[in-house]
This record gives structure tokens, sequence and C-alpha cells, in this order.
């Protein structure tokens, strides 16, 4: 019998059209190959049968998602002024566990892979995409839930 962590990883990637791979509290990947699988294969019993009470659910994302990236604000600060300068942005799936949050799209047509957003010296938010993956669902290594709004991604 399936974990509670597989069935949601399963809820998950149906419902976004993404590749989840189960990782460590300290976001290590569990399946090593994690960049070569597809949406069918992180659906196998045997990726599947990875998942634990002690696992989290993250997405691969980009390309492999069908276009599904996040922008992460490890800085409150960062994450207020940017959805200041965006407030249409506070109605996408925003997900959240230590501090700051992930801001969630679906993008269409190109678009960069993997960035970080500089700030001088201060990294000010992380693109999160193709080459990447974002913690979804599980509990942080500091304690506490990953949370989610419940909302759909904003498509872009």
């Amino acid at each position: 019998m399936l974990h509670l962590n597989a069935l949601i990883a399963q809820e998950i990637a149906e419902s976004l059209g993404a590749v989840v791979i189960p990782v460590s509290r300290c976001k290590k990947p569990l399946y090593r190959f994690w960049r070569r699988l597809n949406h069918a294969g992180c659906l196998t019993k045997e990726m599947l049968e990875l998942y634990s009470e002690e696992t989290n659910i993250a997405i691969v994302q980009g390309s492999t998602s069908s276009g599904l990236i996040s922008i992460d604000f490890d800085d409150p600060e960062a994450l207020d002024e940017f959805l200041t300068l965006n407030p249409g942005y506070r109605n996408t799936l925003t997900t959240s566990a230590a501090r700051g949050a992930n801001l969630w799209f679906k993008m269409q047509g190109d678009y960069p892979k993997l960035t970080r957003f500089k700030r001088g010296r201060f990294i000010w938010a992380e693109w999160r995409s193709t080459g990447g993956f974002t913690v979804i669902h599980g509990i942080h290594n500091k304690g506490m839930p990953y949370t989610s709004n419940e909302t759909p991604p904003l498509i872009h």
C-alpha cells in the first residue's frame, strides 16, 4: 500500500500537470536521475514507493512540467516589494514554510532557465525554472509544514 505522501504526490502531479519527485527534508532528491523524469515516469509504482512519512514532495520545474515555474523569495521584504509592484500576482498559487514564499506560474512560450535576481551582492529572488525543483508539500527542515493558498497558478 502506498504512503499518504505518495497519494498526495499523485494528486499534485495530476492537478498541475507536473513532474513530482520525493526529496528529503534537507531538499536532497531521493531519486538520482530526477532530471530525466517525465510525467508518466514520476507516477510509476517504483517512484511512488520512495515516499514515506519523512519525504517531502518537490516539483521539477520548467519544460519538464509543462512550463510550471516559481519565483522564490527568501526575504519577506523582497516578496512584499514584488507584490506591491505586481498586485495581480497575489492571486497565483503561493507556497511557504520558514520564510518568504514561492509564487507559482504556468509559462507559455519562451522563458528563462534557472536564474538568480540580485540587488548588489544580495539575492533578491530566484526564478526557479528548467534545471531546478521546488518543494511544494511536506515539512521544512526547521519543523514547520509547507503551506499553500490552494490557488491555481496564473498562466503567462
